[in-house]
């Protein structure tokens, strides 16, 4: 606080005003600036001025908090979710991916269609579910690469035998506080080499999803948990029975249509 108050201490006094009225500004400047800390508040005008502090705080921890510390920021998106006539910048709407690792026993319970997809170099099993926060807000994102980063990334989640997981889902502007263009000049990650484009949605409530499995991931788990080779005409059904164990029958019959099936096929024979 007392950094704040430095900063803005040569500011003349304004009239007070709310976030909400930041947020139903027809452009986000003044909001930007807030986060940034280039807004001229006068602190000395009360209340007001500690409350957008409070806001501006929220956001800030929110970029680079893990896990159960989101918790105090989400009461806050909670509150700014209720400013009426929030601006088009305030929200978005479109396909959202999250990117994340999940244990082969909660991918085995997936829904799998027995589709499989290839988009760029790797090959993704379709399936359908629901996906419920674990929080009461939770970062998504407009493009699907910085989705896949997260779903082949490091597993920072610390899940054994992790699989690579992207969930698809379409967001209402209901359901969303600011666009990706607003958050990447607010965020930390949103400049420099990673530019990420986030999405906050506000709300844990179950939504339908479209889901894509990494078969990397599968053909890793495999590998790692095997220990016989040269199966010769064995190892189409070994590698099969495999993922049957790891991912189910549906999602077996899926990975079976894969190049990297066939590869590892191949490396067993």
């Amino acid at each position: 606080m007392k950094d704040f108050i430095e900063h803005i201490s040569e500011a003349k006094a304004q009239t007070p005003y709310t976030i909400c009225d930041l947020l139903s500004n027809r452009k986000p400047n003044k909001f930007i600036d807030l986060i940034k800390q280039e807004l001229g508040v006068s602190y000395e005008t009360g209340k007001w001025a500690k409350e957008l502090e409070r806001v501006k705080e929220g956001f800030s921890d929110w970029f680079e908090a893990q896990g159960g510390r989101k918790i105090r920021m989400t009461r806050i998106f909670a509150e700014l979710m209720k400013c009426e006539n929030r601006a088009p910048w305030a929200s978005w709407s479109g396909k959202a991916y999250r990117g994340v690792m999940r244990s082969t026993g909660m991918v085995s319970k997936y829904e799998f269609t027995r589709e499989v997809k290839k988009i760029g170099n790797i090959e993704w099993l379709i399936a359908k579910g629901t996906y419920q926060g674990r929080y009461a807000a939770q970062s998504w994102t407009d493009e699907w690469r910085t989705a896949e980063e997260f779903a082949t990334g490091n597993n920072v989640s610390g899940v054994e035998n992790p699989i690579g997981v992207i969930f698809e889902v379409n967001l209402k502007r209901s359901d969303t506080l600011l666009s990706p263009d607003v958050i990447k000049q607010i965020s930390i990650y949103g400049r420099g080499i990673r530019k990420e484009r986030e999405v906050i949605r506000v709300g844990n409530e179950p939504l339908p999803v479209t889901i894509y499995v990494n078969s990397d991931s599968i053909q890793d788990i495999i590998v790692t948990n095997s220990t016989n080779k040269q199966l010769g005409s064995k190892a189409r059904m070994y590698v099969y029975n495999r993922a049957v164990g790891k991912i189910g029958v549906r999602g077996a019959d899926a990975f079976a249509k894969t190049k990297v099936y066939k590869n590892l096929v191949k490396d067993f024979e």
